[in-house]
């Protein structure tokens, strides 16, 4: 296993195609369901998996919004392209 601070820290090709068509990524994450996700708005967004999508985009330099919501409606939001 590579330790972090060793990583690349080159963009998957999956992301680097998503910012190539898009200025900033939005980014789902489900209401309060800790320690995984922790808030009920989007001004509110914390926990494993908001920490964990900061740390990918700030080393690899891509801008985001996070939407919290139910995870039914970010299901949907992500089938209907609001969610990337």
């Amino acid at each position: 296993m590579t330790p972090v601070n060793q990583a690349s820290a080159t963009v998957p090709p999956v992301l680097s195609t998503i910012q190539a068509q898009k200025d900033i990524l939005v980014v789902g994450s489900e209401q309060d369901y800790p320690p995984f996700a922790i808030g009920m708005t989007d001004d509110t967004a914390d926990g494993f998996t908001v920490d964990l999508w900061k740390a990918v985009a700030a080393e690899a330099g891509l801008k985001y919004v996070i939407r919290v919501l139910p995870f039914h409606e970010i299901l949907q939001e992500f089938k209907e392209g609001k969610i990337d």
